[in-house]
């Protein structure tokens, strides 16, 4: 997540050697300032992160400059924003006739944008705020924000986080039992020993998340996670999916147009639709088709729960979902 060190990092590997694509991208802040380099290089960009809405629309203000760059992984944060706020409708308010809510998130551009937006629709459709806060990244240590969250109203609470501080979010809500429920993702949440390094206190956590063997699009999925499993005794992380396929992606470009040459390979990109750990399609200006569209499903959000048995389970959309949405042990409410 620094921006300055990336910067250096591509400008040696393009001083000392020949690129014709560049794969990767996590960070929004990072992803922004990358596509820079990229636009003068000439590059193309599977991008399997940088969810920031200003990511798509850079390329939408001037395509000339950014075409390069095509968005291969993590949803949309304002996707990310709709699917919290429809899931805080229909299972928190419509099921528990919860509406107060408190926002507790990393101080980075994509947790407070998905943050953001999501205050934003939850008030227009009636809910209140009753607290918000963005900790430095890489917090340890979340006991006085969960003490500040108390002595408020509220009933429930977004968070989001992208790096370890999600396994001491976890263990100290668990520890203090702060007496509501949660809604948002730990972005390290997929990893095979998260139960473990959370100590237990994985059990209820709620996330969500566009991809994962617990809701595979294709049969390649279900493979590729055999065979990295088998291959790093791990599962694999968030970008894994989509970094897999890029190269199938650009592979197919290129034997389609028979060239290298960025401005054919281009325009097949754009006209392709790929099955592989997820379906693709590009939009217009390079962002994933989302939901259904003629009939075909493409990228979608589900929320998962960990539960009892250490698995995690999808438990949102309801007529997907293989177990339903459970409220901590300590916290009494009766749906």
């Amino acid at each position: 997540n620094k921006t300055d060190i990336a910067l250096r990092n591509l400008k040696i590997t393009l001083q000392n050697s020949k690129l014709d694509l560049l794969v990767g991208g996590f960070s929004s802040g990072v992803t922004l300032q990358l596509m820079e380099v990229m636009a003068e290089q000439k590059i193309i960009w599977l991008g399997t992160g940088g969810a920031h809405p200003d990511v798509i629309k850079k390329i939408k203000d001037n395509y000339e400059k950014y075409q390069y760059y095509f968005r291969v992984g993590t949803v949309d944060a304002e996707q990310q924003s709709l699917s919290m706020v429809r899931f805080a409708e229909e299972v928190y308010r419509a099921k528990y006739g919860l509406k107060n809510f408190a926002i507790l998130g990393p101080d980075l551009i994509w947790a407070r944008h998905v943050l953001g937006r999501s205050k934003e629709n939850l008030l227009k459709k009636g809910f209140k705020l009753t607290y918000e806060n963005y900790y430095p990244f890489k917090t340890v240590d979340f006991k006085n924000y969960f003490q500040e969250i108390q002595h408020t109203p509220t009933q429930f609470v977004l968070s989001i986080s992208l790096s370890n501080e999600g396994i001491n979010f976890m263990k100290e809500y668990q520890k203090y039992k702060v007496p509501y429920p949660l809604l948002g993702t730990h972005t390290v949440s997929l990893r095979k020993d998260w139960c473990k390094k959370t100590e237990g206190s994985c059990i209820i956590n709620v996330s969500y998340w566009f991809v994962g063997r617990h809701k595979a699009f294709s049969e390649k999925a279900e493979d590729f996670f055999k065979k990295f499993y088998a291959r790093f005794d791990e599962y694999p992380g968030l970008v894994s999916w989509p970094g897999y396929d890029t190269l199938f992606m650009y592979k197919s470009a290129v034997d389609q147009v028979k060239s290298f040459k960025v401005d054919e390979v281009i325009p097949a990109l754009e006209k392709m639709e790929y099955l592989g750990n997820l379906p693709y399609k590009f939009t217009q200006y390079h962002d994933l088709t989302y939901g259904y569209e003629n009939g075909k499903k493409y990228s979608e959000i589900y929320f998962f729960q960990w539960k009892n048995d250490g698995q995690l389970h999808l438990i949102w959309p309801e007529k997907e979902a293989s177990r339903t949405y459970e409220l901590p042990d300590w916290i009494r409410l009766k749906p």
